[in-house]
């Protein structure tokens, strides 16, 4: 565990909610979101609904996985638990803070937040 003072420094740069839970615990659900976006804004040559719905999923699938390949070896390879989501281009990730700073820094990541329960109205 990194020194609080150090900690409190480099956790700054965090979602509130996440810095937060990283202070109650030592490993923590969050999202990572990658700043890489499929776009879909120009006009498709497709001609059916089937021939579109197949492109965008490739295409997300496609920008997902070349995006978040470093990320998701690093989680490999210390056996994080991780589940990629390719429609958002993120990843739920449970690890500890250290895992967090170091996803959270590297330059395809857009930004990190805390994976909080969601209370639905009665």
């Amino acid at each position: 565990m990194l020194p609080l003072a150090g900690l409190r420094a480099q956790l700054s740069g965090m979602e509130s909610a996440l810095e937060e839970a990283f202070q109650k615990s030592k490993i923590v659900e969050y999202v990572v979101v990658f700043k890489d976006r499929a776009d879909f804004s120009k006009s498709l040559p497709l001609k059916t609904k089937n021939e579109k719905a197949a492109f965008v999923y490739h295409s997300l699938v496609e920008k997902a996985t070349f995006s978040q390949r470093e990320v998701l070896a690093y989680l490999a390879l210390k056996n994080i638990p991780h589940q990629s989501f390719y429609i958002t281009n993120a990843i739920k990730v449970t690890s500890s803070v250290e895992d967090a700073l170091w996803i959270m820094n590297r330059p395809e990541v857009a930004w990190l937040f805390y994976n909080n329960a969601i209370k639905m109205l009665d």
